[in-house]
């Protein structure tokens, strides 16, 4: 039900989640001190699309329910954070070209202060267009 950019995101985060050793499930005890801070430029294009076509070129009254959830810049933080059963901060940055550096900057500010100890960090661009990645299968863009 996520849009495509999220299930990259969802995709990325499972890759670095796996190279980084992080154990998961993510233990209740830490789930409230570890982090998720995916950025994008703009969030899901592909629901941002499909609502237009929708209300624009098929005359319906309105979009989707989820419209506005899907499309949301934090919306692939959110999939990520239920994935993995973080419950601390947990948040999209949009920064155009620099989200990538303002994500991985607050994870490690946050790290720093003592806010967090474990944090996700990473910069995510939508694509309108391609197949999502498959559940459970490696991940291709």
């Amino acid at each position: 039900m996520a849009d495509k950019y999220s299930q990259y995101a969802g995709c990325a985060a499972r890759e670095a989640v796996e190279q980084s050793g992080l154990e998961t499930p993510i233990s209740d005890e830490d789930a409230y001190r570890t982090a998720c801070i995916i950025g994008s430029g703009v969030g899901g294009l592909t629901t941002l699309e499909f609502s237009y076509k929708m209300l624009f070129k098929e005359n319906k009254r309105a979009t989707h329910p989820l419209t506005l959830l899907k499309a949301i810049g934090s919306s692939a933080s959110a999939h990520v954070s239920i994935e993995y059963g973080i419950k601390g901060p947990t948040f999209g940055v949009v920064s155009a070209c620099s989200t990538a550096t303002h994500s991985i900057g607050v994870v490690y500010q946050m790290i720093r202060s003592g806010l967090i100890d474990t944090g996700i960090a990473a910069p995510r661009r939508p694509r309108s267009t391609g197949a999502p990645p498959a559940p459970g299968r490696p991940c291709a863009s």
